[in-house]
């Protein structure tokens, strides 16, 4: 059986950026990293709910959080493929890994995609921890790696968490301020996008490491909850400001017939 025996069907190329039907955001602070998602996932034709997209992994004295978007299938090769070059190669520097990242990506394409302009349908984080130094990594469906320098999304919510993202403060984050902004911008995109849904995952990693929760489940439960409070509670200023806005030349109250007033 040669090497492109199994094919990627159409629904497993990608399409274009709704093709990767999820929301994966990421944000390199000055002490860490962090990865939140949301748990809907596809594979081939079909929908299903609790897919893990980010997972928590150490390979020698690397650590690194691995966070896939598009098909499931394609998601747990890289993941495998990662781990495996890692093992083979003393990965030196967080350039070496990224560079190792894109391999993996052109693993991918080179044995699972016959033409040679298509793309497999799969992007991905790579958040690394390596001789104290931290990294974030996007890489892309055609195979270029880029560094991340503070926030990135993957994903169909991604035009939307941009737009979130650039109302929020991103300045001299801290681990707390980042764990909410990435749950924050998750949490909105699942109410608006219909390609993304279920639990919200979190990962979290510091110069000392993979940081836990005692209870992370209940933790990003409480906090989402919070956030989301927080947010309603904003909705009447809103209500407020639109119903009593500054005064428009031809649309206030005084002036009839949408005429402007004269100065005089």
């Amino acid at each position: 059986m040669n090497s492109k025996s199994v094919k990627l069907k159409d629904n497993l190329l990608f399409e274009g950026e709704n093709n990767l039907m999820t929301v994966i955001a990421g944000i390199k602070f000055d002490n860490g990293i962090v990865v939140a998602s949301d748990s809907q996932g596809t594979k081939g034709n079909y929908k299903k709910t609790d897919e893990k997209k980010i997972t928590e992994n150490e390979v020698k004295n690397l650590k690194f959080i691995f966070a896939g978007a598009g098909d499931s299938r394609l998601i747990k090769i890289a993941r495998e493929q990662l781990i495996s070059m890692c093992f083979n190669e003393d990965i030196n520097s967080l350039l070496h890994l990224k560079n190792v990242c894109e391999n993996v990506s052109m693993f991918i394409r080179k044995r699972y995609v016959d033409d040679d302009t298509e793309y497999p349908n799969l992007e991905f984080f790579v958040g690394a921890l390596l001789g104290g130094k931290l990294g974030l990594f996007r890489i892309y469906h055609d195979g270029v790696a880029e560094i991340v320098t503070n926030y990135d999304v993957i994903g169909s919510g991604e035009i939307f968490a941009d737009y979130i993202y650039t109302r929020l403060d991103k300045e001299n984050l801290d681990a707390i301020e980042a764990v909410n902004t990435v749950l924050y911008v998750v949490e909105e995109i699942k109410e608006i996008d219909p390609n993304c849904g279920g639990e919200t995952a979190i990962s979290i990693l510091l110069p000392s490491g993979f940081f836990k929760y005692e209870n992370m489940e209940k933790v990003v439960n409480d906090r989402s909850g919070v956030l989301q409070s927080a947010d309603d509670a904003m909705k009447p200023f809103w209500q407020k400001m639109i119903r009593d806005p500054f005064k428009i030349p031809g649309l206030d109250s005084g002036d009839k017939g949408g005429k402007q007033k004269d100065d005089k």
